[in-house]
């Protein structure tokens, strides 16, 4: 189960009230994140709860700010009402958005951003109240009604194509008297993607039972968090763990990068994609790199490739056409270029994809990209940490994912690791020749990635 650390936010500063009400400051948001994230969480939502009364988001400057720090995901909600809102929130370090008013006025949004951005990328907030033995959809931040069906929303945000459905309890929201287990039972089974509880968690009993039980995916956890009635302990009974084949600290020892540090590396940044992150990691390892959103000659005296992506494959298809980068990352892989993919850009290097309709890929790895299997939760969306194995089955990591697509197992590459989505294994990360793939986001996944990024890194270096 996913712990997500919840921050409301109102002018850049830390708030919490009870019920969504009598809202009060209680610091610098971008410290409590930083806390969180050293205490082990495994995402921070921040979410500007009285945006939607301004018709605006003002988190922008923020997640820019905080991403240079933070190496877990980032999920931001409040005030997002436009294709253009996402794109902004994207490209300043925002992994995943979250929308809630602007949904329920133009449904319609969902299905455009999964359709560009992938439905990873977005989740739908219900916020609720109960009354009497009904529970009432809220928007504006909990203030005003909508006659929308529960039920009826969850199904139609479904198959408009959200990933992930965040619900807030409104009438516990705050007040630390534990989760509304009654509205969890009433939605479980309608959820085919992901569910994350928010409203009401207190202590790690609470939080046991739902992981026990399987309830829900994930908890966002606001006040217990800044009370400090949940501590280190309580998060680092996840089952991520440290007891790996791999020898961390010695990838990240600053004395092995003097083979690497002079490397002349070149990002590709879809501008859909998520790309500050990743460079965020780039200058953290004190590496030299340039960005580049078309194809220009400078291009052509990159050592090493890395192409990110977040997004549908079709947009990322069409974008390296339109900016001749396809016909670029071919004839560098056949001179031998080392190449780094993440996520979708690791997909987008075989040879198709059936995400949204069949599309040719690259080409450059033999295989083909097929949607995750059914499984006894009907869940179509792999998001969260996520152990990594080799084919011998040896822990080697640790990694955060979210994706619908992936790789299924093959022998055709030097290398493969390998992860689970329920019991379907699939190609968590691949190695062949002067190519290499992460299905997952080593830049979002702490010690755990940013150790397997360096590995790749220096080992594709030998060959330049």
């Amino acid at each position: 189960m996913r712990i997500i650390a919840r921050l409301d936010i109102k002018n850049e500063k830390l708030i919490k009230g009870v019920m969504m009400e009598g809202l009060r400051v209680l610091g610098n948001a971008s410290e409590f994140a930083y806390k969180y994230q050293k205490m082990g969480v495994s995402e921070i939502f921040y979410v500007d709860n009285v945006a939607s009364l301004y018709g605006r988001n003002n988190l922008t400057s923020l997640i820019k700010e905080h991403v240079k720090n933070c190496r877990i995901p980032v999920t931001v909600g409040g005030g997002i009402s436009s294709i253009d809102n996402v794109y902004k929130l994207m490209q300043v370090g925002a992994d995943k958005i979250v929308i809630n008013t602007s949904a329920l006025n133009d449904p319609k949004l969902i299905k455009d951003i999964a359709d560009i951005f992938g439905s990873q990328a977005v989740a739908v907030s219900i916020q609720t109240i109960k009354i009497g033995n009904n529970y009432e959809l809220r928007t504006h931040g909990g203030r005003e009604k909508n006659n929308e069906d529960i039920i009826e929303w969850i199904k139609k945000i479904q198959d408009l194509g959200c990933g992930e459905i965040f619900i807030t309890a409104i009438h516990r929201d705050g007040t630390l008297k534990g989760p509304d287990l009654n509205l969890i039972e009433k939605i479980r089974n309608y959820c085919q993607v992901p569910l994350v509880y928010s409203g009401g968690i207190s202590d790690e009993k609470q939080i046991s039972y739902l992981r026990e039980n399987k309830l829900c995916e994930g908890l966002a956890i606001g006040k217990a968090l800044h009370l400090d009635k949940i501590d280190k302990k309580t998060l680092n009974s996840t089952f991520l763990s440290d007891q790996i084949d791999f020898d961390i600290e010695r990838e990240l020892n600053l004395s092995n990068r003097s083979d690497i540090q002079k490397l002349n590396i070149s990002v590709l940044n879809p501008n859909f994609a998520n790309a500050g992150s990743l460079t965020n990691l780039l200058n953290d390892l004190d590496l030299k790199f340039n960005v580049f959103d078309s194809y220009n000659k400078e291009l052509d005296k990159s050592e090493i490739i890395i192409l990110p992506g977040v997004g549908s494959f079709p947009t990322g298809m069409r974008f390296l056409k339109e900016n001749n980068l396809d016909e670029f990352l071919k004839e560098s892989s056949l001179m031998k270029k080392p190449i780094i993919a993440i996520c979708l850009g690791m997909q987008l290097l075989f040879e198709s994809s059936e995400e949204i309709k069949k599309t040719r890929g690259l080409g450059l790895l033999e295989g083909d990209i097929i949607a995750l299997a059914k499984n006894k939760k009907n869940l179509k969306l792999n998001i969260g940490w996520n152990k990594i194995y080799s084919r011998d089955n040896k822990l080697i990591s640790n990694g955060y994912f979210i994706h619908s697509y992936a790789l299924p197992l093959s022998n055709s590459f030097e290398e493969i690791l390998i992860s689970r989505f329920f019991e379907q294994k699939f190609v968590a990360e691949v190695k062949n020749k002067n190519i290499c793939g992460f299905q997952y986001h080593p830049e979002k996944s702490s010690k755990y990635g940013k150790s397997r990024f360096l590995y790749r890194l220096k080992q594709l270096a030998k060959i330049i």
